[in-house]
């Protein structure tokens, strides 16, 4: 009875933040999105998760962040990926003989209803085996987000993948054969 309860009252809370199935993307006003808003909130999330996923090697992941026919911009041979299985596969190249650890941080901008933009700075961190620094790098990622229903959870809810994604590299870095993912 209880559990019953706490389900309905959840259902209930995602339905209010604008988080129910039946809400279709369209529908919903972005205009006013702000950093206390629920939809800021998942989108750093999702950007978040792409830098976890990274530093961890979990390329099998990445569709949890981005949609299956997204584009990547990164660099080098990588400029322009197409689709979830070439940019798994060039992060897992890029990526395959370095330690990275991610600092990123998010600013939303809103162009229209059903798509939302965000500009995230970024900051590599590059290890080499012997736990010592071997370079850095820095920028931005131009994320272009779409929302995408998942079956997970409390009968499942809107959440958001990166649809286009394009970096753009500030600051020194290493490049393997002049290619290195963000």
């Amino acid at each position: 009875m209880h559990f019953a309860a706490l389900v309905s009252l959840v259902t209930l809370l995602f339905a209010t933040l604008g988080l129910s199935r039946s809400e279709e993307p369209s529908q919903q006003d972005f205009s006013s999105l702000s950093r206390g808003d629920v939809t800021w909130v998942l989108l750093s999330q999702t950007v978040n998760t792409y830098a976890e996923l990274v530093d961890q090697k979990r390329f099998d992941q990445l569709d949890r962040v981005f949609s299956q026919d997204a584009v990547a911009h990164y660099s080098g041979s990588y400029r322009n990926l197409q689709g979830l299985p070439a940019i798994c596969s060039a992060l897992a190249l890029s990526y395959s003989n370095m330690t990275t650890q991610h600092l990123v941080g998010s600013t939303v901008h809103v162009p229209n209803d059903t798509h939302v933009l965000a500009a995230s700075a970024f900051q590599v961190t590059i290890w080499d085996r012997n736990n010592k620094v071997a370079g850095q790098y820095f920028g931005y990622y131009f994320d272009q987000f779409s929302r995408r229903w998942s079956d997970g959870g409390f009968g499942g809810f809107w959440t958001w993948v990166i649809q286009e994604r394009r970096v753009r590299f500030l600051g020194p870095g290493p490049t393997l054969n002049g290619t290195i993912g963000g």
